[in-house]
């Protein structure tokens, strides 16, 4: 997302579903580990400005 816009940076990812339950703690390492991304995350951008 940041490759195409050279201002923007990323600056966290929020892993927001792995602390509801025994499911989703397993289901977060796992999607990490098949799609190399979290399972469901919000990501918090910024400029380079700052």
């Amino acid at each position: 997302m940041t490759r195409c816009a050279f201002r923007w940076r990323l600056a966290a990812a929020h892993r927001v579903m792995e602390g509801y339950g025994l499911p989703y703690s397993f289901l977060g390492p796992l999607s990490r580990l098949l799609l190399r991304v979290p399972f469901y995350a919000l990501y918090e951008l910024r400029t380079n400005d700052e």
